[in-house]
Parts: structure tokens; C-alpha cells; sequence
């Protein structure tokens, strides 16, 4: 039987989700992507796109996954409380932080929901059955034939990230903490060797916003031959670039195998 692996993104913003007439192609929720490996399903970052995702799968019947995040912000979580398959007990959704230096991610993850952020505690979220943080668990995991290995930052923890392996295939997912420099870019080739794809994701740049083509992702721009993926793919994109700033940053873009991430790109590995 065929082994189909797919990569969806649902969202893809940093900072907070915006919905305007200059967002409609490339999208405005926050990041959230979705992966699939056969029937196994990973989810990245719950941000605002975890919303449309879950809407569409929650008819699916009984349901198994992953939630990682990359770090615990608001950013990453704001989606969460409104992923309807999370509260069906018949669900059983394990959310992960894979962040290697927080020690509380279930007291971080809950105090979204709770007063006065949000009126419905997590509990009532049945089809979450666990909350985990790799500080205790072995940096590399297998989950039913899928190899999820945990970036463990030697570089003044610059960025954190994943690398998932399925079938002789791999991508990565890295969230950057600081601006791309010649440090960050080895460190994240090292991590990311042999990927088919490489996601990058919340690059620091803030805009100009008289002229944000020309500042915000300029060390993207700058680095992106350096980065050796097959395919590299940027999101986390500042909610103040709209569709004809982020248009005319792919067309900048050197390598024809680098892309701006939009809201329903697809790609199968």
C-alpha cells in the first residue's frame, strides 16, 4: 500500500490573526499546519488555523493525534480552545511542547483557559488526554513508524524545532527566536540534513510599514541560498505584510524551490 505523506498549512501568521480585502491570498490566522503520514496525524503550533482544521475533521470519527508547539505563546495556543475534535471524548489528541527549556507547559497550556482569558476550563477539552514536555522525554520518539527528533539548540537557543521522518522521507520545522545569522543557518542545516523539506518559520525582522518589502524578512532573503532543503518554505509572516508585499517577496526569492507560505498549500512528500 501506497504511504502518503502530506504537509497542509491552516495558518499561517505570527503575532495575532488578521482578516482584511489584502489578506484574502495568503491568509490571516495564525500558524497552524497540518500533517499526514498515512493515518497518522500531527498537528504544528495551534494558532488561529487550528479552528478551520478542526472543523474539518471532527466528522471524521474517532480521532488520534498530536498537538506540538514550539514554544508556549499566545500565538502558538490562541486556536486551541476553539478545536471542536478536542472535546469529544471519543478523541485522543496528545499535545506536546518541544521547547527544551520550559518545565510548565501544562500550567501554561491551562491558564488559557481559565479566567479571565477564556470561560470553559481546559478539562472540559475530553479528547485531550495528555500534555507533555520533552524535558522529560528522549529527544528523538517514534509514533507508530513516524521519527519526531526534538532540536536541542547549541547556539544561545536561537530556535527550536522538529524534524519528522516517515518512509524514507523527512521535513523540518523550524521557529526562529532571533534573526538569521551564519551561526543560526548552520545550526539549522545541521538539524535539517537530508529533508525534503524545510519549514522556517517567525523570523524576527519587524516591519517598516511604509516600506516592509524591504525590511521585514531582509536576513531571509539574504540567507535563503544558504539554506540546503529540497524545498524551503517561510511562514509566520507580520500581520502588517499584506498579499502584494508577500507577492513581491516570493518573487524575490533566488531559489525557484523557496516559497511564502499561504493558507491552503499543499504539499506531498
Amino acid at each position: 500500500m501506497t504511504k502518503n505523506f502530506k504537509i497542509k498549512f491552516w495558518g499561517v501568521r505570527a503575532g495575532v490573526p488578521i482578516s482584511t480585502k489584502d489578506t484574502i491570498k495568503f491568509g490571516g490566522n495564525t500558524t497552524c499546519i497540518e500533517i499526514q503520514c498515512d493515518n497518522q496525524l500531527i498537528i504544528l503550533e495551534a494558532g488561529t488555523g487550528i479552528h478551520p482544521l478542526g472543523n474539518k475533521i471532527q466528522n471524521n470519527g474517532d480521532l488520534t493525534g498530536h498537538i506540538f508547539f514550539t514554544k508556549i505563546d499566545f500565538e502558538r495556543m490562541s486556536g486551541l480552545p476553539f478545536f471542536v475534535p478536542g472535546y469529544s471524548p471519543r478523541n485522543k489528541f496528545t499535545i506536546v511542547d518541544s521547547s527544551p527549556t520550559n518545565e510548565h507547559t501544562y500550567k501554561e497550556v491551562s491558564s488559557l483557559m481559565s479566567f479571565p482569558y477564556f470561560p470553559i476550563p481546559i478539562e472540559t477539552m475530553q479528547g485531550i488526554n495528555n500534555i507533555k514536555t520533552i524535558l522529560n522525554h528522549p529527544i528523538e520518539k517514534i509514533i507508530k513508524g513516524i521519527k519526531v527528533s526534538y532540536l536541542n539548540p547549541k547556539f544561545n537557543f536561537s530556535s527550536t524545532g522538529l524534524k519528522i521522518c516517515f518512509k524514507n522521507k523527512c521535513f523540518t520545522y523550524i521557529s526562529l527566536s532571533k534573526k538569521l545569522d551564519i551561526i543560526t543557518t548552520e545550526e539549522i542545516n545541521s538539524f535539517a540534513e537530508n529533508s525534503d523539506l524545510l519549514i522556517v518559520s517567525n523570523y524576527a525582522d519587524f516591519p517598516n510599514l511604509s516600506t516592509p518589502e524591504f525590511n521585514c524578512l531582509k536576513k531571509l532573503l539574504e540567507f535563503d541560498d544558504e539554506f540546503k532543503a529540497k524545498l524551503i518554505v517561510y511562514c509566520g509572516h507580520h500581520q502588517m505584510l499584506y498579499d502584494n508585499s508577500l507577492q513581491y517577496m516570493q518573487n524575490l526569492l533566488k531559489k525557484k524551490n523557496s516559497l511564502i507560505s499561504y493558507e491552503g498549500l499543499e504539499i506531498n512528500l
